[in-house]
Formats: C-alpha cells, structure tokens, sequence
C-alpha cells in the first residue's frame, strides 16, 4: 500500500467515525427532519475533515531532541533564604543558552522543579545546561560575605594613577570598564579617590549570601511629587494625588564560587533612577471653581547596566559602570561635577569577597 492510499484509508476510517453518532434505527432514518440534518452533517464532517486533516498528520520537526533530567535537589535543599532557589538555575540557563534557543525554530522544553531540571532539546543544548547544572551542584550552597561599595568621582583621569596595580577586565556594555585588582590595594585606591577626585560613597554594605544566589543592594529612597487631581470619591470637591519615585542606586549580584574556591562567575546589574527636578503647573480648579491646585510633572533620568564577570575569587573587582545621573540626588552640588557635565559623575562599582 503506498502512501496516498494509506491516507485515503485514514480519511475514510475518520469520517465513518464522525458518522457512527448517525447509525440510528430503518424508521428514524427514513424520515424526513432525519434526511435533512444527515444531510447537514455530511457537508460538516466534509469541512472538517478538508479543514482539520493536516493538522492531524503534522508532527514537530525532529532534530536529534531528547529527553534528560538532572537532580538538582543536592543544591536547592541548603537554600534557606529563599522559598524558590531553583530560580536561579533556571535564570542561568536562560541567560547562557538565550531565550531563542526555547523558543526558536527546533522545538524545545525546559522545565525547572525545586528538585529536578527536565529538558527536552538537542544533545548539544543537553550539554550546556548539564555544565550549568553542575557548576551549582559541584560549587555548593554555602554562604559567602561579599563588601560592596558604591562610588562616585568627578573625573576619569584617576586612571592613570592607578594603572600600576589594576589589570583591566573585558566589559561588553558602552561606557563601561572593568578592572581587577589586590583585595590588599582596595586601601590605596580609596586613597587616591578621596584625595583628588571629589569620591562619594553611596554606602559600604556587607552582605552574606547563598552561594549562587541573588542579592540585593538598595540603595535608593522614595522622593514625592503632586501627579493629578482627582474627584474626591467621598464627595464634596476634589483633592491631589501624589506619585513617588524611588531615586537613587540599587545594585543586584549573583555571584556563583566555584567549589575549589578560586573563581567567581557574577552578574552584575545596576539600576540608577535620579528625579532631576519637576516642572510646577498651577492646574484650574475644576468645574469651574474659584482657586487652583499645584501640580507637578516629574523629569526622571535612568541608568541601566548588566554584565557577567569572572574573576580569581581573591582578587577585588571594580567596575565603572560609565558617566551617570548621580546615584546620590540629595549630593548633586558636589563641587567638581561640572567637569563631566551638570550633575554627572563616574559611578564605580567595588566589590570585595569577606574571608
């Protein structure tokens, strides 16, 4: 039999079986509201079919996908800070396969458990994400300190006085740098920047964290303006509804050590929001009234910046993230911003693993 009537086979035994509801008793069918819904039912079943049978023969394109599934359970149970530490693996490969490889022309699954990763691709995808699962299995859930400091300088030309004891690192983002240096010259390098470059410190948090883990560094604070006026719903007039903007720094890391403790493999992601100023508007009141409400519309500069590094675990990574608003609004008249232009500074980002 080849294969056009093997199709044809199918078809027919399909549409006997879209009929068997009409196998009804001689008398019924010879009738004649019988005859005509029959005869409707025919022409559906013949629509259904020319519409719905190559559906029914499409198959997903096979590509040498398989199914694998890696027990990450030795991992996820030492995570206490956490009700969800799976998230993490499952950002990691997101991250280093890319979303399109899920999503993309060779079908694909992936599914995150708090015990077990079960995939569905390619033997070579299969291979990523087993070395991702292992760099969280073999590295281990302990809990390692980390320093942050989050910085600011008015000019760039510290630089060159520090070349001697900082080798650069690679960063992909434009504006960036990166460079690695001696835990032991963090001392001199904070030095040099308070000296002669105008240095701000945002803050010097110390933070403990699961190993492989995000943290959280927020350094930003709520800052108020009048958005609108609005009927006020209990009646009687009207009133003002005010909007906050959370202005400032906040610094997300997710560092992963490997298990012979000399590697760090880190994200990194800075988020600057500065409210610069608003712009006052004395609005009417409405309806027609005597009087005018102030209200005020918000002029906001952002900064966003992300990047994975890696680095020898007992070295400090310092990190300028490029010419931004400033991180710390409420020091915006810093004497010495001028030269990179208004209230822009070099932010700088310094982190320090805690023996």
């Amino acid at each position: 039999m080849n294969a056009q009537e093997a199709k044809s086979k199918r078809m027919e035994s399909s549409f006997t079986e879209l009929l068997r509801p009409f196998r009804i008793s001689h008398s019924i069918r010879n009738s004649k509201p019988f005859r005509r819904v029959t005869l409707l039912s025919f022409f559906l079943s013949i629509v259904i079919l020319v519409l719905f049978a190559p559906l029914a023969t499409a198959q997903f394109p096979e590509q040498g996908q398989i199914w694998k599934s890696y027990n990450i359970s030795a991992y996820t149970q030492g995570v206490t800070n956490t009700s969800r530490p799976e998230q993490a693996i499952l950002d990691a490969i997101l991250r280093q396969t890319g979303h399109n490889v899920w999503c993309g022309e060779t079908p694909g699954m992936l599914i995150v458990k708090p015990d077990v990763v079960r995939v569905y691709h390619t033997p070579e995808i299969q291979e990523q994400v087993e070395a991702i699962v292992n760099q969280y299995i073999f590295s281990g859930n302990r809990t390692i300190t980390w320093q942050f400091r989050v910085m600011t300088v008015n000019s760039p030309a510290w630089r060159a006085q520090t070349a001697s004891f900082m080798r650069a690192a690679e960063t992909q983002s434009p504006g960036s740098s990166a460079w690695i240096l001696n835990a032991s010259d963090v001392p001199n390098l904070i030095r040099i920047f308070q000296e002669r470059y105008g240095l701000q410190q945002v803050n010097s948090p110390v933070a403990t964290v699961h190993n492989g883990q995000p943290i959280t560094v927020n350094l930003t604070h709520p800052r108020q303006y009048v958005r609108g006026v609005y009927p006020d719903p209990n009646g009687g007039g009207f009133r003002t509804a005010t909007g906050l903007v959370e202005s400032g720094c906040k610094l997300e890391f997710t560092p992963l050590v490997t298990g012979d403790d000399r590697i760090v493999d880190a994200l990194v992601q800075v988020h600057i929001d500065n409210l610069e100023r608003v712009y006052d508007v004395n609005f009417p009141t409405p309806s027609g009234r005597s009087g005018s409400f102030k209200i005020q519309t918000p002029r906001i500069d952002q900064f966003r910046f992300q990047e994975r590094f890696m680095w020898a675990a007992d070295r400090a990574l310092l990190i300028s993230v490029g010419i931004t608003p400033s991180p710390i609004p409420e020091r915006n008249n810093v004497p010495g911003l001028s030269a990179l232009g208004g209230d822009r500074v070099e932010t700088l980002i310094l982190i320090v693993r805690q023996q």
